[in-house]
């Protein structure tokens, strides 16, 4: 009995010992799995050429128009920087080409989306459909193989003008068509796709308007823009700023350079009549603080002197001041240029006007009442101060706040305001900014739009 149990105990040990090593073995070739597929690289799209084309757009209003190019935008700055893939922006030569040859709006047909991805030599091409619904918009995006023609990622959704600007719906499209291409994102990339910012994309708007802008040949309005974005989208700015205002003479035959001026002649002509108005309104900036109003009685006993203080300040519009200085230097780089001298004389009149700027503007101040009746007075409260550019190498831009310190307030009195038109407290406001010009007896005056801002307005756009 005792011989039996020991032989049964030694084959269960002999088959125990025989059986370890198997399990090690599949221990292991699982660690080595579950490590080789964590370690597996994240795909990025790494070697292929992408193409964004500006999405057709089903809104006629013109103040919507630049939605397109600022989703043509948002879509490329995401793809760079979520995806290994070269990315071709608006920027890249080939692709003005192909935008200049396909189409004048910049919108791109399923019928030219081979041939665009074909002028831009990209493997894939982003084409969308951008739809006004009652109170949203519809979003249709897609991704065809530019060889082949075949849909290798769709996106879609409905969105709201707030969505739009905030840039939800660009994350949410943009999310939708790497995931098509299965592109990896990480847990961190993912989070970032998905979160709303409470901040509108201010400067990628201004990127899009100004584009909007200068394809509608609104040259000046569109360096406004351009001037007014920072960040990563400003670099794009810039170039833009470049190609609108210089231009490289062909060298082939002179018929072509003949045609080449005669285009740039009316570019630049606009450009010196659009500059001349915009600066007329754009160049001032109001900012008025009146917070304490004194009141003094006259010896009349009838009437009062009202005494506004700190008062009101007329400062340059620092955008305005870049505007003028780019387009002045691009000028002066022309000038200097012996193939642009026919150009250069032709214009030589209309550059008169931009070469040195000087504007005297009136800010009129007027009191009203508590139900916001004007309040007789004899003549106005009127703060005169003047804002003059004169072109110089290294002419300084300085600061919205050194501008502002600048200048002192001017202080505003109403000398003869009659008791009897006095009920409650009086209110005054900034009634209009005229610009004086002409000289002789009565000097003429043109009503300007400018920015009007009270000190705390103007103390919180200093922050923004």
């Amino acid at each position: 009995m005792k011989k039996i149990f020991i032989l049964v105990l030694t084959t269960l040990l002999l088959f125990s010992c025989a059986s370890t090593p198997n399990n090690s073995n599949k221990q292991a070739n699982s660690n080595e799995t579950y490590s080789a597929k964590a370690e597996k690289p994240q795909y990025k799209g790494d070697g292929i050429r992408v193409a964004i084309s500006v999405p057709s757009f089903g809104d006629t209003s013109k103040e919507k128009k630049w939605i397109p190019f600022y989703v043509q935008d948002s879509l490329t700055r995401n793809f760079a920087h979520y995806t290994k893939m070269t990315v071709l922006d608006r920027t890249n030569e080939s692709v003005i080409k192909a935008e200049l040859l396909l189409s004048e709006s910049g919108e791109y047909s399923d019928e030219n989306a081979v041939q665009y991805g074909q002028l831009t030599n990209a493997q894939y091409l982003v084409v969308g459909n951008i739809m006004k619904l009652q109170s949203s918009y519809d979003f249709s995006f897609r991704i065809n193989d530019v060889e082949t023609n075949e849909i290798r990622s769709t996106a879609s959704g409905r969105y709201t003008i707030t969505e739009i600007e905030n840039g939800f719906a660009i994350n949410e499209i943009t999310k939708q068509l790497l995931e098509g291409l299965e592109i990896d994102l990480s847990q961190e990339e993912n989070s970032e796709l998905e979160k709303t910012n409470s901040q509108i994309d201010f400067s990628s708007q201004n990127l899009a308007r100004g584009m909007v802008a200068e394809k509608n040949g609104n040259y000046v309005e569109a360096l406004d823009f351009y001037f007014k974005t920072d960040g990563d989208t400003q670099t794009i700015a810039q170039q833009n700023v470049q190609l609108l205002l210089n231009g490289t003479i062909p060298t082939d035959s002179v018929k072509e350079q003949a045609e080449f001026l005669q285009k740039q002649q009316e570019k630049w002509k606009k450009i010196f009549k659009d500059l001349e108005i915009y600066l007329l309104h754009k160049l001032p900036v109001v900012v008025y603080d009146f917070s304490t109003v004194t009141e003094e009685l006259n010896s009349d006993l009838k009437s009062a002197r009202f005494t506004i203080e700190p008062g009101l300040k007329i400062i340059p519009n620092q955008t305005a001041v870049i505007v003028w200085k780019e387009v002045r230097e691009a000028w002066e780089k022309l000038c200097n240029d012996k193939n642009y001298a026919p150009l250069v004389q032709n214009l030589r009149a209309d550059s008169f006007r931009i070469l040195s700027v000087e504007h005297e503007y009136i800010a009129v101040v007027k009191l009203f009442d508590e139900d916001g009746s004007q309040v007789k007075t004899l003549g106005y409260g009127e703060i005169r101060q003047r804002i003059i550019l004169k072109y110089n190498n290294g002419y300084e831009i300085k600061s919205l706040k050194k501008y502002y310190n600048e200048r002192e307030y001017r202080k505003i009195t109403f000398g003869n305001v009659k008791l009897n038109d006095i009920e409650g407290n009086l209110y005054p406001k900034v009634y209009s900014v005229e610009k004086s010009y002409g000289g002789g007896g009565t000097p003429n005056k043109l009503i300007v739009n400018p920015c009007v801002y009270s000190v705390e307005e103007w103390e919180n756009y200093l922050k923004k």
